[in-house]
C-alpha cells in the first residue's frame, strides 16, 4: 500500500470514527427511552457515555488480542490493523472529552439551573484534569508515536498497550448498574 493510499485510508477511518462514536451515543441514548423509561435524560446520557466507552475498549482489546496471539517476532512482526484501529480510535478521544463535559454540564444544571458555564467548566476541569490531559496528549503524542515514530517496529508491544482497555467494559458496567439500581 502506497504512502498516499495509507494516509487516505487513515483519514477515512478517522472520519468514520468521528461519526461512529457520537452517533452510537445518540442512538443508544434514544433507545434507552424505551428500554428504561424511568431513567432521567441525564442518567441515560451517562449510561450511553459508558456504553460507547465499552464499545471502543472492546474493539481496542480485540485488536490487541489478535495481534498478541498472532505475533511470532515481538519486535519485527507488522500487523497493519494496529495503525488502522489507531486512525479509527483517534476520534474517540475528542468525542469522550466532549461527552464527559456535556454529562457534567447536564448533571450540574440538574442540581442548580442557575450555574454558569464558566463555573461548570472550572469544576469539570478540576475534577477531570488528568483524564483531560490524557485525552489531549494521547492524540498529540501517542498517535504520532503509533503511526510514525516507532518506525514499524514493536507491534506486539503496542498490542499489549491496547490490552489495557480490557478492564473498561467492566468498570463501565459497574457504573451503569449503579445508575440503574437507583430505580429499585
Amino acid at each position: 500500500m502506497g504512502n498516499h493510499v495509507a494516509k487516505m485510508v487513515g483519514l477515512h477511518l478517522f472520519i468514520a470514527g468521528f461519526f461512529t462514536f457520537p452517533l452510537s451515543h445518540v442512538l443508544f441514548t434514544y433507545l434507552q427511552r424505551y428500554i428504561s423509561p424511568r431513567l432521567s435524560y441525564v442518567d441515560r446520557f451517562s449510561i450511553s457515555t459508558r456504553f460507547v466507552s465499552s464499545l471502543q475498549a472492546l474493539a481496542a482489546s480485540i485488536v490487541g488480542l489478535k495481534v498478541v496471539f498472532t505475533s511470532t517476532d515481538i519486535m519485527l512482526d507488522r500487523q497493519p490493523i494496529l495503525v488502522l484501529y489507531a486512525c479509527f480510535g483517534l476520534s474517540y478521544f475528542y468525542y469522550d472529552v466532549v461527552v464527559m463535559f456535556i454529562g457534567a454540564y447536564l448533571e450540574d444544571k440538574q442540581e442548580d439551573p442557575q450555574r454558569s458555564l464558566h463555573y461548570i467548566w472550572t469544576k469539570f476541569y478540576r475534577k477531570k484534569k488528568l483524564i483531560i490531559l490524557h485525552h489531549v496528549l494521547l492524540p498529540l503524542v501517542g498517535f504520532p508515536a503509533v503511526t510514525i515514530w516507532r518506525k514499524n517496529k514493536g507491534d506486539f508491544f503496542l498490542a499489549c498497550v491496547y490490552l489495557n482497555e480490557m478492564s473498561t467494559p467492566f468498570l463501565s458496567f459497574k457504573a451503569i448498574l449503579e445508575k440503574v439500581s437507583s430505580l429499585f
